[in-house]
């Protein structure tokens, strides 16, 4: 206690991850009797990006700068003027002070000169933290755990009854507190609770008989859980779920890839691609929603883009399937562990290898592929990541015939073997982030194929905004015309003169068009064009990237305004990079389209008002020189339905919202070199969160960060500094 003031409270509070003390620290700081127990208050999040004379800049500009005339000269203040100045203005004041997200353990040793000795009595910092020793590292008046026993269990139990208010409480209240005792201390597993509760309808009485059927106080019952949620998922999401033993446990999974195999296996089965899909994808967001897949990726718009799967979750997966668990998986070769591991490589363990050393077994395996008959069943083959794959590894893959997904995505292989055109069943091919830019033969068929996915992009880590992002494709085979079965082209790299677009124009089922066209092929561009208008009944989504040799290289030759009178009316997604003749008119008639991503396409401040128009668009995008002026602008009464604002643009150093404007905006995410103001967040009636992500000085993110806490929603704020600041 020696290292604290004498009237200063410190109360780290712990949890198992700092979203759970989090959300008590807040209680605290936002509960209305703060206001006459405290002069006042701030909250600085932390995390491990920050140093301690940015937090002392923080702590200033909530507490003292708002009301001082000094703004403009703290940017220049050192560390010794930094604490005078705070150690000032605290004295004689009670103040509550939360550092948020505190990871490193000499913060304190290096702030606590900036709070008087003599501190009113009643006066408090509250540290969240998931780190035992940090919160021993302040000193502390009282370590308080949100996660101790008493706490969770009440906790739970009133949200899950809350959640079942419908049902019957007398016999809820009854048998859950057992259950949640039998959970503890595994709090995830009690969230999984929750989450069964939420989504089963009868949900009381399952309880109740798994209870009964319990043997023994000593019955694991976190695994009890999964099987209970197991149990009553729908069956064909239990065959998806058993699908799941395949993959290593803790490995990442991509959401595209899963749902993908998931149909080609047959576990999944629509007569309509689409159809399918979308099934698919409720599939994998029932599974995430019962917390049987983890996310570990969530993109700009909040889909979850790659996910895990719990050690314990995989073990009653392997232990089902072990059992026989009365579901056929179709297709599907449920072989020895060690084997099943290979045929789903997206090793994990990767990451602690040497990136030059190859994954030797699953190499041995590749190699073996011929003399196993058994093999020759095999339907997925995903090597994502796997390296030192060499030319006769791929001729042993194109032996499997009855292959129908292949994926080689960020491989080293550089090119597709001839013997490629033997799969004759295959439907998925991905081959993005390698350096395959040609098929073997021109002329090549695959008759059932249904999606070519391809794409190489680089772009150095450092550079946040992507300014120097490139990108290349494969080339398209000239006999495209012939997959007459293909729904998604995406992407595809088009010859200089586009000739072998006029195959493209008759594949009437693709569903999702990506080219890569030349800034100089305006005959190209013409045929992509017709091509677009050809195509006008089938494709959802559209994206043209013009290979621009340098930033000044123009492609304002190329108008999208001169497309036949045919539109694209049924498109859903549209990305634009590198025509810079600015937006077609013929946009405001796509009433269909939900999201739009552009890049270098130098747009003014009337191409804005013309996707204000558009009452379907949920999803915007503006990337590097996508927009010239500096001032972005939402006038009011525009992007009516709008609910997702991604900039990433080096340009654009203010935004501003009108009253009226974007009245469901819900997220905005930022990327900036620059940043000079940000106003009007108060007129965004459905305001959530608000990311910030670059430099830029205290002040601004005061005034920002004022605007925040005045918002009714009471959005989250997160401000990530450019790497190495």
């Amino acid at each position: 206690m020696e290292d604290q003031p004498a009237g200063l409270r410190i109360i780290p509070v712990v949890g198992i991850c700092v979203d759970t003390s989090a959300i008590i620290a807040e209680r605290v700081y936002q509960h209305s009797s703060v206001t006459s127990l405290f002069d006042c208050k701030a909250w600085i999040t932390v995390r491990d990006c920050q140093s301690h004379l940015q937090i002392l800049k923080d702590i200033l500009c909530q507490l003292v700068l708002p009301l001082n005339k000094f703004r403009s000269e703290m940017i220049g203040w050192n560390e010794e003027q930094l604490v005078e100045k705070l150690r000032c203005y605290l004295r004689g004041k009670i103040f509550l002070i939360v550092l948020h997200d505190v990871r490193d353990e000499s913060i304190w040793s290096h702030i606590k000169l900036a709070f008087p000795d003599d501190c009113s009595a009643g006066s408090a910092i509250i540290i969240t933290t998931d780190d035992d020793k940090v919160a021993e590292s302040f000193s502390a008046y009282k370590i308080f755990n949100p996660d101790s026993p008493g706490y969770v269990l009440n906790f739970f139990l009133s949200k899950a009854i809350a959640l079942l208010k419908h049902e019957n409480e007398k016999q809820l209240r009854k048998i859950l507190p057992c259950m949640l005792i039998h959970l503890e201390p595994e709090t995830f597993f009690m969230k999984m609770l929750l989450r069964y509760l939420y989504y089963g309808r009868y949900a009381t009485l399952r309880l109740r008989d798994a209870l009964q059927h319990t043997s023994s106080l000593h019955d694991y019952w976190p695994k009890k859980m999964v099987y209970l949620c197991y149990n009553y998922l729908p069956d064909k999401y239990r065959s998806c779920m058993l699908y799941l033993s395949i993959f290593p446990p803790g490995c990442s999974i991509r959401r595209t890839s899963l749902v993908r195999r998931w149909i080609v296996e047959g576990l999944i089965t629509d007569e309509q691609e689409r159809s399918a899909l979308k099934q698919a994808d409720h599939c994998f967001d029932a599974l995430v929603g019962r917390l049987l897949l983890c996310p570990s990726d969530i993109d700009a718009s909040g889909k979850v883009k790659t996910c895990t799967v719990r050690d314990l979750v995989h073990d009653v997966i392997i232990d089902l399937v072990a059992r026989g668990s009365g579901t056929t998986l179709v297709g599907t070769i449920l072989a020895p562990k060690e084997l099943v591991r290979h045929l789903s490589i997206r090793f994990s363990m990767k990451l602690h290898m040497s990136p030059s050393e190859p994954i030797d077994n699953v190499l041995t395996f590749l190699k073996s592929l011929p003399s196993s008959s058994l093999l020759g069943l095999l339907k997925v083959l995903d090597l994502d990541g796997c390296r030192g794959l060499k030319r006769h590894h791929l001729k042993n893959i194109c032996g499997i015939y009855l292959l129908k997904y292949l994926s080689l995505r960020d491989t080293d292989v550089t090119r597709l073997p001839r013997e490629i055109e033997n799969l004759i069943h295959l439907e998925t091919l991905d081959i993005r982030q390698t350096k395959i830019n040609t098929f073997p033969r021109k002329s090549l068929v695959l008759p059932m194929l249904k999606h070519l996915f391809s794409g190489y992009t680089v772009c150095p880590s450092e550079d946040i905004i992507r300014q120097q992002e490139s990108f290349s494709a494969i080339h398209i085979p000239h006999r495209i015309g012939r997959m007459r079965n293909m729904e998604i082209l995406s992407h595809v790299e088009v010859s200089h003169g586009g000739m072998e677009l006029i195959d493209v124009g008759q594949l009437l089922k693709l569903r999702k068009l990506g080219v890569v066209i030349h800034d100089t092929d305006k005959d190209g561009f013409d045929r992509l064009l017709h091509v677009i208008s050809r195509l006008h009944k089938c494709l959802r989504s559209l994206s043209i990237r013009i290979r621009l040799y340098s930033p000044d290289d123009g492609s304002r030759g190329f108008d999208m305004s001169m497309m036949d009178a045919t539109l694209p009316r049924l498109l859903e997604s549209l990305r634009i990079s590198g025509i810079r003749s600015g937006l077609p008119q013929w946009i405001e008639h796509l009433h269909q389209l939900t999201k739009v991503t552009l890049r270098d396409t130098s747009l003014t401040e009337s191409a804005i008002h013309v996707l204000g128009k558009l009452v379907g668009l949920r999803y915007l995008r503006l990337r590097h020189r996508s927009y010239i002026p500096g001032n972005l602008t939402i006038s009011g009464r525009e992007f009516k339905n709008l609910q997702l604002l991604l900039i990433e643009n080096s340009d654009i150093v203010s935004i501003r919202f009108d009253e009226r404007a974007a009245p469901r905006l819900e997220r905005l995410v930022w990327h900036f070199t620059i940043m000079d103001s940000l106003v009007g967040i108060d007129h965004l009636l459905s305001f959530r969160e608000l990311q910030l992500h670059g430099d830029c000085d205290t002040e601004k993110i005061g005034v920002i960060l004022h605007d925040i806490k005045a918002h009714s929603n009471d959005p989250s704020l997160k401000h990530i500094p450019a790497a190495g600041n």
